[in-house]
């Protein structure tokens, strides 16, 4: 027979587990589509960008007048999983996803661009 200790902490485990879940779900999308704010470092541009940036429908909201173009990436609009290529300063960029984490209660993303096949910059952005 189960002792109490082993129920209750087989107990905080489903607790810990359907949280978890639920978070995930919540904060995830199957299309690609992401939303938030998010602290965006970009050394694709110069000066090297480091701001606080509000996402809705894979676009910037926040700052007025501001896109992903100003972080360095070829469209001003990224979805997340997907390449994003195109033309930048003359250039054919590619921006891919490298780094992923979206587990817990923070997104982190970290794009690697290069300009005619050769390594750029980095993009990253961070939910915390």
């Amino acid at each position: 027979m189960p002792s109490k200790n082993s129920r209750f902490s087989n107990l905080f485990a489903i607790f810990c587990l359907i949280g978890t879940l639920w978070t995930v779900v919540a904060t995830s999308s199957s299309d690609g589509t992401f939303y938030g704010t998010y602290r965006a470092k970009s050394d694709c541009v110069s000066p090297v960008e480091n701001l606080m940036v509000s996402v809705s429908g894979s676009t910037i909201t926040s700052p007025a007048s501001y896109s992903f173009v100003n972080l360095g990436f070829p469209n001003a609009t990224v979805v997340i999983g997907e390449t994003n290529s195109g033309t930048f300063n003359g250039a054919n960029r590619v921006c891919q996803l490298t780094f992923r984490s979206d587990f817990g209660l923070s997104d982190n993303f970290l794009y690697t661009c290069s300009d005619n096949g050769q390594f750029t910059c980095n993009i990253y952005l961070d939910s915390n």
